[in-house]
C-alpha cells in the first residue's frame, strides 16, 4: 500500500533550486525505507501539493532520482521504488528492463542530459531503463552480469568506452541481447550499434569559420588527447586541407574538472608571457576553454576583437564553473539529450526486431556563437 505524507517543507529564498530540495529530501525518505520495493510512492499530482511547487518541479526531481537508480516508472502505473542493489525485485515477466552502463550524472551535467534522453524515451514507451553503476570494466562487468537474466537490451552510456579494449567489444557482443554504444564507434564493434555526435565534421567546421575570419593560425588546446581524439582528428583535416599550420598544446589525460580548467588557464598565460598569443583558438571542450577565458579576460585580451575563442561540447558543467549569465563562451554545440533519445530509440528497435543489422547512427554538432566569436 502506497503511504502517503503530509506536507514537504521547501525554502523558495534558499540558493538551493527547489527540484534539488524536493529530491533531496525523497532521497531521504527513500534511504529510510519510507516506501517498500516495488511500491508506488506518491504520484506527481500529490507530491505537487505537498510540495506547493508545480509538476515541472516534481518531474524533474524524479528524474534525477531515476537516473540515480533509486526509483524506477511505468508508464500508466506509476513511480516505483528499486531495491539497493538496481535490480526491480521480483522480477515482471511482463515489463521489458533495459541496463544502462554508466558512471556518475550529477544534476546539470552533459551526461544527465544524455541519460534524461533515455529515460524519457524507454518512458514513453513502457521500457524501464536500470543504471548499471560502476568504476571499472572488472565492476561494470559485474553489474552485466548480475542483471543479465531480467535485460532485454543494453546502453554503453559515455563517450569514453569507444576506447575499450577488444576483449571488453567481444563480450558485449556475444551477450545475446541487443547492444547500442552511446558515442561508440561501429568499426571496433561491428555486432554492437551505436549512436555518436559528428565531432570530426564539427571541429572542421570550427577551423573553417576562424580562417573566414582571417585567423592565419589556429591553436587547439586539449587537457586529454585522448578523449579529444575525434576533435583533433577534424581540426588536423581542416588545418592541412586549408593549407594552415597546425598549433597543438596538451597535457597527459586529466579527468578533473578543476584540472582541465587550470590547463586551460596556464596555456594560455605562458603563451602571453612568451608572446605567443594566438588570434584563435579551439579548446578540447568548454570546462578547457573556461580556464582559456579566463586567462585572457585577467590579462585585458579583449574577446572577440584580439583573440576568438571557441570550445566544444555546449556543457552545463562549464557554465556552473563560470557563473556568468548570459554564458560567454561560443561553443561546438553536442545534442546531449537527443543523443539519449536516439540511442534508447535504435536499442528497442533492436529489441523488437532482433534481425536488424547494427547501425552507426551521428547526429550533427552546431557552431553556436556567443560573445567570444564575431559570429
Amino acid at each position: 500500500m502506497n503511504r502517503t505524507l503530509n506536507v514537504i517543507a521547501l525554502n523558495p529564498r534558499s540558493r538551493t533550486p527547489l527540484h534539488v530540495q524536493l529530491a533531496d529530501y525523497l532521497r531521504q525518505r527513500l534511504q529510510a525505507k519510507a516506501w517498500p520495493v516495488n511500491e508506488p510512492i506518491p504520484d506527481e499530482k500529490a507530491l505537487s501539493k505537498m510540495a506547493g511547487v508545480c509538476h515541472l518541479t516534481v518531474r524533474r526531481s524524479l528524474k534525477q532520482l531515476v537516473v540515480e537508480g533509486r526509483i524506477y516508472k511505468i508508464r500508466g502505473k506509476g513511480t516505483f521504488v528499486r531495491d539497493s542493489q538496481g535490480e526491480p525485485a521480483p522480477h515482471n515477466p511482463r515489463v521489458a528492463y533495459v541496463g544502462v552502463c554508466c558512471g556518475e550524472c550529477p544534476e546539470n551535467t552533459s551526461a544527465m542530459r544524455r541519460a534524461q534522453g533515455i529515460i524519457d524515451y524507454c518512458s514513453d514507451h513502457g521500457v524501464i531503463p536500470i543504471r548499471l553503476a560502476f568504476h571499472d570494466s572488472q565492476s561494470e562487468h559485474a553489474c552485466i552480469e548480475r542483471n543479465r537474466r531480467i535485460l532485454s537490451g543494453l546502453i554503453v552510456h559515455g563517450f569514453p568506452f569507444c576506447r575499450r579494449e577488444p576483449d571488453q567489444w567481444v563480450y558485449l557482443g556475444k551477450l545475446g541481447i541487443p547492444v547500442v554504444v552511446l558515442g561508440g564507434c561501429l568499426d571496433r564493434a561491428p555486432r554492437i550499434g551505436s549512436v555518436r555526435p559528428a565531432e570530426e565534421e564539427g571541429a572542421m567546421e570550427v577551423v573553417r569559420y576562424l580562417r573566414d575570419r582571417g585567423h592565419p593560425k589556429i591553436s587547439f588546446i586539449a587537457s586529454s588527447l585522448r578523449r579529444a581524439e575525434p576533435r583533433l582528428i577534424g581540426y588536423q583535416e581542416a588545418v592541412e586541407k586549408l593549407g594552415m599550420e597546425s598549433r597543438i598544446y596538451h597535457a597527459k589525460p586529466m579527468n578533473s574538472i578543476q584540472d582541465q580548467v587550470e590547463y586551460g588557464y596556464r596555456t594560455v598565460q605562458a603563451l602571453i608571457e612568451r608572446r605567443k598569443l594566438p588570434s584563435a583558438i579551439f579548446a578540447q571542450n568548454d570546462v578547457t576553454a573556461v580556464g582559456v577565458y579566463l586567462a585572457l579576460r585577467e590579462a585585458g585580451v579583449r574577446m572577440p576583437e584580439e583573440v576568438e575563442l571557441i570550445g566544444a561540447g555546449d556543457d552545463p558543467e562549464a557554465w556552473l564553473l563560470l557563473q556568468e549569465t548570459p554564458y560567454p563562451i561560443s561553443t561546438m554545440a553536442l545534442p546531449h539529450r537527443q543523443l539519449g533519445l536516439e540511442t534508447a530509440k535504435l536499442l528497442l528497435a533492436r529489441m523488437r526486431n532482433p534481425k536488424l543489422p547494427p547501425k552507426d547512427v551521428v547526429l550533427s554538432t552546431s557552431l553556436v556563437h556567443r560573445a567570444t566569436t564575431k559570429g
